[in-house]
Order: C-alpha cells, then sequence, then structure tokens
C-alpha cells in the first residue's frame, strides 16, 4: 500500500500499521486506532483525484472499518493534524459474533467510494461515501452526506469464503463461494440525483449523488472441458436495493467550530449555529 511518496505501509503482527521511506530508510510506527489492533489482512489505499491527501482504509481485530488519513506532502500534517485515524464503524444488524474479518477491495461507482468486505458468516457487506464529500474533506470542509453500510447478502443462499479475497473490476465484484463456485457481484441500475449545496465557505455547488440503485448476483459455473459441473445453472438473484444515500429532507440546527492547528496544537475557532437542509430535492446550507 502506497500513499506516500517513497513509501511502503504494511502491518506488524500485533495489529499496527508500519510505513517504510524509502529515501531515509527510516521506519515509522503509526500504531493503530485506541486499544483495537488491526487485522493482519489486506487494507485499501486510496488517492482522490485532488491528490492532496490519501487514505488507508483497514479492518480491525473487532471488525471495524477504520482509516488512516495523512496528507501527500507530509510536511503538510501538523497544519491539518494529520496523519490520524477514523474510524467508520462495523455494518448495522450483525448478530451472533458476526463480523467482517475478510481483506478489503475497493471501487469507484455510482458517484461514491465503495469498499467491501466479508463477514465470518460468509455474507458481503459494503461500506460507501460520496465523492462529493470526498472531495469536500480534501479541502478541510465538513461532510454534507451521511456515509452508510449495505448488506448484499450471500450468492444463492451459499456463503462465501469467508478469507476470501473480493476481486474488483468495472464488471463487478468476483468472489468465491464456500463450494468454490465463482460468483458476481454487479450494480444493475443507479439513479443519480442533483443537490445544490451552498456553504459560507466556497461558491455553491451541485452534488451528484446516488439516490437508489439495484444489485444483482452471478454465478460463473467452470466450464465442462476444464472439470466443471455440466448440471450447474446459471442463475441470477437480484439483491434488494439498500438505503440511499440521500436522506429525507430534514432540517437542524447544530454547533460548528472551524479547527486550526497551531505549533500542531489543535485549536477551535468557534462559529455560530449553522442551518443545514438535506434532501433528495433542495437546498444544503452551510
Amino acid at each position: 500500500m502506497a500513499v506516500h511518496e517513497s513509501s511502503v505501509f504494511g502491518l506488524s503482527r500485533d495489529g499496527r500499521l508500519i510505513e517504510f521511506e524509502e529515501d531515509s530508510e527510516i521506519f515509522r510506527d503509526h500504531k493503530h486506532p485506541k486499544d483495537t489492533p488491526l487485522l493482519p489482512v489486506e487494507g485499501v489505499a486510496f488517492l482522490p483525484i485532488t491528490r492532496q491527501d490519501g487514505s488507508i482504509f483497514l479492518i480491525t481485530q473487532k471488525g471495524t472499518l477504520v482509516e488512516w488519513r495523512t496528507k501527500i506532502h507530509k510536511d503538510f500534517n501538523p497544519l491539518f493534524g494529520l496523519p490520524r485515524w477514523i474510524n467508520h464503524g462495523a455494518p448495522q444488524g450483525m448478530e451472533g459474533g458476526e463480523r467482517v474479518i475478510s481483506p478489503i477491495s475497493g471501487m469507484i461507482a455510482g458517484h461514491a467510494l465503495r469498499i467491501f468486505g466479508i463477514s465470518n458468516k460468509g455474507k458481503v457487506y459494503e461500506w460507501r461515501k460520496t465523492m462529493f464529500d470526498i472531495d469536500r474533506r480534501s479541502r478541510e470542509l465538513k461532510p454534507v452526506f451521511e456515509e452508510q453500510w449495505a448488506h448484499h447478502g450471500m450468492p444463492n443462499g451459499v456463503p462465501l469464503l469467508a478469507n476470501g479475497f473480493p476481486v474488483v473490476t468495472k464488471y463487478g465484484v468476483f468472489l468465491e463461494r464456500q463450494d468454490h463456485l465463482l460468483s458476481r457481484l454487479y450494480l444493475t441500475s443507479n439513479k443519480l440525483v442533483k443537490v445544490k449545496v451552498t456553504s459560507a465557505e466556497e461558491d455553491a455547488q451541485i452534488a451528484t449523488i446516488p439516490k437508489s440503485e439495484s444489485w444483482a448476483w452471478q454465478m460463473h459455473p467452470l466450464p465442462t472441458e476444464l472439470g466443471g459441473d455440466p448440471q450447474t445453472a446459471v442463475n441470477i438473484t437480484l439483491v434488494p436495493s439498500p438505503t440511499s444515500l440521500c436522506r429525507r429532507p430534514k432540517v437542524t440546527k447544530v454547533p460548528d467550530h472551524k479547527a486550526y492547528y497551531e505549533d500542531g496544537v489543535q485549536k477551535l475557532k468557534p462559529k455560530p449555529n449553522l442551518r443545514i437542509v438535506e434532501g433528495l430535492v433542495g437546498l444544503a446550507s452551510y
């Protein structure tokens, strides 16, 4: 994984993020989120289109998704209180000790960053965040839309290999079932909506975000000439659309503080209460 120039990242046996700087040949220990060692599985390195900051997404031993965020040019980190760990939590509704334990993969589709992982019960979960908010974050602006977990279940009721690697291509996410049948999860429809966002920090913008979408599972049995079972059917199962990233219109009053850093110490500059309007149609004001 690489999000710094001339650096390589890896995980230690006890769940810490380690950086090796090739130019200086120095190892740096970035540890792990508080009281939560990392799971020694593959993570996702992500560079936004702005290329101002970078992230490494990883799974903890508790099954939560965490993000280590940094500036591409490390000299700017002290100005923004970086690097730092961000906890994105775990999927809701998990029962009986279920948790994500697989390596994770990522993709950008439908104007959202999506990260996929498999639970110890062989089910697929997806975390997503709008690209609009990721772009805002690169400019140190607060998010407009909530991030979200979605549950895609398992293909045709057969669990996936819990330690399998989700392989992402332009055709979808390929995964292996416990019966070793190759399956594909793909987006069949994606409806977008445009929302006008105004902010005191910048001019009004139009955010394009997912409104609703549908997913499907498809099986890809091994051909008979390669030893596959000729009786294996190719089934397509539609996955119900998860809740949209864009919620119904909502007006709230929230306090806000603009953080700035002086000599590496975070300080808060109070700002007046701000009015937020979120919705499928309408205005989001800050």
